[in-house]
């Protein structure tokens, strides 16, 4: 299944419609704050929030660090930002 990297919008982490699909990678990586992640793509919004990464957005904000951390050098589908805004 196709992926794009999705920016959070604000509300529910879980609720797709709160997701902007985004060109490219984002730069953000580490932070308090969710930034973006990489879902299946659904057109303007993710089709779907696996449970795989609600996962990793609970495991991120609890760290502050881009998930999955381990390995290292995986693939990254939470991306987070330092900043709330």
């Amino acid at each position: 299944m196709a992926r794009s990297w999705y920016t959070y919008t604000g509300g529910s982490v879980e609720t797709p419609s709160n997701y902007s699909r985004f060109t490219g990678v984002p730069t953000c990586k580490n932070g308090p704050a969710l930034c973006a992640i990489y879902a299946p793509n659904g057109g303007p919004n993710p089709s779907v929030i696996s449970d795989t990464i609600q996962g990793y957005i609970s495991a991120g904000l609890a760290t502050s660090t881009a998930q999955p951390a381990l390995p290292v050098g995986s693939r990254l589908f939470v991306r987070l930002k330092s900043n709330l805004a």
